[in-house]
């Protein structure tokens, strides 16, 4: 094992940076406010010198030498004062050329640091004696711990910009939407629901919510695929179903378009006949000539910040092959690991993943598709379409995120009321879904009326499903096989859509 030779720290550069600021003021701080903070020195005598040229220049007043050092006060520094000791920094300074690398340096240096002193401490921890911190809680810890390290480097470092500015660039940004020039916009491929919300815009985030069986994964799996056929990246992860699971929807999905739709639960059963086998075939190929660029992380274990780690990693694989991540979807927030932080306490933990995830949102420049559960207050309800009060488990789900959609079928209520008019409704309803936009932070709520054929996985605008064929079955659960064994996930194995 390799051990650490040498300090990891460059105290030249740490006087090469702040000599610069201390002698041009404002001109060199803000060359390196965007990538230095006080912990990132080394020597506690120049974060008490960052500290205060920080506090000068975020109250309007020049971090220069003279303004600085009656803030500092008198002591000794091993034989010199700091009045002397800042005369000398400004003497031996860095140009402004030079500045930002040596900036990076110290901020690379001082990451460094925090990583060995995690692997330290997760050291310490794995040898202690007892039971009283399990592997999975300790990598967890550590996971979390890492997350500041790459979440700081990744993230890009956002500018002031005044409101004439922003206003410019916004009536810039709706002309060349207007006249078609700027860059493609991701849309989930239904257009009832574009015109409602725009687009998934990245940087921002949407909850799908809905009772079980409503629809949601359904919906999430038909946006997804729509996306990815339209050129992008999506990364799905599946803590619900598994990648078998989502990739039998998938091929029910396209397999409508032949003529002759599959449902998703005979593709489960084997319960098909010579010419379906045809049409899986097909369908197979169809996906993949796009679902490379649709990939299920099937693991049921995973935390926020395991979340984030793995996304982070797609988008890189994503980056090299020269496709852009457009959409990261969560099947769903309550089945994400909650850290230890706040531990039994659901609101919070739940407050926590809500944050985490438009966190990523900003971080890796995607549209983050958060799915929820609606309470069961909605079945008290005469019309039982659920509200943004009816959101399950915190207040956090409907404060965070740019939209919040629900998924409403009349159909699934009037079929479980076991009466003939139920029955007369539930077959009048079986083709018709309702998204209903709760919240559009961007634009008008209201509710957008779709078709659906839940067994075919099939969720269109109702312009567009003309020439799909009639449902083979009514189902809407997902039945395992009698006897079958529960499918096995690969843990921390990524599926494209058309399966391995």
């Amino acid at each position: 094992m390799n051990t650490v030779s040498q300090p990891i720290i460059s105290l030249e550069a740490e006087q090469l940076v702040l000599g610069a600021v201390l002698r041009d003021g404002s001109l060199a701080y803000d060359r390196v406010r965007s990538i230095l903070v006080r912990d990132d020195f080394s020597e506690d005598t120049h974060r008490r010198i960052f500290d205060v040229i920080a506090r000068l220049a975020e109250e309007g007043e020049s971090p220069k030498i003279t303004h600085v050092k009656p803030w500092l006060g008198d002591w000794d520094l091993g034989g010199q004062t700091v009045g002397a000791y800042l005369a000398r920094l400004v003497a031996e300074s860095s140009d402004l050329f030079t500045l930002a690398s040596h900036a990076r340096t110290i901020r690379e240096l001082a990451d460094r640091r925090r990583v060995y002193e995690v692997g330290a401490i997760l050291q310490a921890q794995a040898a202690s004696v007892g039971l009283d911190g399990k592997a999975a809680e300790i990598a967890s810890d550590g996971i979390s711990a890492l997350d500041t390290v790459m979440s700081k480097n990744t993230a890009p470092a956002k500018r002031r910009v005044g409101l004439g500015e922003a206003a410019e660039a916004a009536a810039d940004a709706s002309i060349a939407r207007q006249e078609g020039d700027n860059a493609p916009r991701v849309l989930t491929g239904i257009a009832e629901l574009d015109n409602k919300i725009g687009d998934l815009r990245a940087g921002r985030t949407t909850i799908l919510a809905g009772r079980s069986s409503m629809g949601k994964s359904a919906t999430l799996i038909q946006i997804a695929a729509n996306v990815a056929e339209a050129g992008y990246g999506v990364l799905i992860f599946s803590l619900e179903m598994t990648s078998e699971e989502c990739a039998n929807r998938a091929l029910a999905m396209v397999s409508a378009r032949s003529g002759r739709g599959v449902p998703f639960s005979r593709i489960e059963a084997g319960n098909i006949d010579h010419a379906e086998k045809t049409v899986l075939r097909t369908a197979a190929a169809s996906l993949k000539d796009f679902a490379g660029r649709c990939e299920i992380d099937p693991d049921r274990t995973l935390t926020a910040q395991m979340i984030t780690a793995r996304a982070r990693k797609v988008k890189a694989d994503f980056d090299k092959r020269g496709i852009k991540l457009a959409l990261v979807a969560i099947d769903h927030v309550g089945k994400v690991t909650p850290s230890n932080r706040y531990a039994g306490n659901r609101v919070m933990e739940v407050a926590e993943i809500s944050a985490a995830s438009r966190e990523l949102a900003q971080e890796l420049d995607t549209h983050v598709v958060l799915l929820a559960q609606i309470n069961r207050d909605t079945e008290k309800m005469t019309n039982k379409r659920p509200m943004m009060s009816h959101l399950r488990e915190s207040g956090a789900l409907e404060q965070d995120h740019d939209n919040v959609l629900a998924v409403y079928r009349e159909a699934y209520y009037q079929q479980n009321l076991g009466t003939m008019d139920g029955d007369r409704l539930a077959e009048e309803y079986r083709h018709t879904l309702e998204l209903l936009v709760l919240k559009n932070r961007q634009g008008p709520r209201g509710a957008v009326t779709l078709y659906t054929d839940m067994a075919l996985n099939v969720i269109r605008s109702p312009r567009a499903a003309d020439g799909l064929p009639e449902p083979l079955e009514a189902d809407t659960a997902f039945p395992r096989v009698a006897g079958a064994a529960p499918t096995s996930r690969g843990v921390g194995k990524r599926y494209s859509l058309a399966g391995e």
